[in-house]
C-alpha cells in the first residue's frame, strides 16, 4: 500500500511513465545479471555471492586500470627522459693483447 504513494509522487514529479525511456538504465543491469547467474542460486547465499562477484570484478578492473596507468608512465619516462651517457660515464675496457 505504501508503494502506491511513491508511484503517484513519481508521476507528479516526473510525469507519466509513457513519457520517459528506461532502456538505457535497464541495459546497465546486464553486468549484475551475469554475476547473479554465476552463483550457486541458493536462497541463503545468493545475495552474498552476487555481491562478492561484483566486488571481485571491481577490484580486478581497478587494479588493471592502475597497472596500465603505471606502465604508461614508465614507458613515457623511459622514452622521453633517456639520459645520454657522458664521456666520464663510459668505462674503457683494458686492451688485451692476444699474441
Amino acid at each position: 500500500m505504501h508503494e502506491f504513494v511513491h508511484v503517484t509522487r513519481n508521476i507528479i514529479w516526473h510525469g507519466p511513465p509513457i513519457c520517459y525511456d528506461t532502456r538505457l538504465a535497464e541495459s546497465n543491469l546486464k553486468v549484475h545479471k551475469h554475476l547473479a547467474q554465476n552463483t550457486q542460486r541458493q536462497i541463503a547465499s545468493f545475495c552474498h555471492q552476487t555481491a562478492k562477484h561484483l566486488h571481485e570484478g571491481v577490484v580486478v578492473r581497478q587494479s588493471s586500470s592502475q597497472v596500465q596507468k603505471i606502465s604508461k608512465k614508465m614507458l613515457h619516462n623511459n622514452i622521453f627522459q633517456k639520459r645520454v651517457p657522458e664521456s666520464s660515464d663510459i668505462i674503457e675496457q683494458p686492451s688485451i693483447n692476444m699474441c
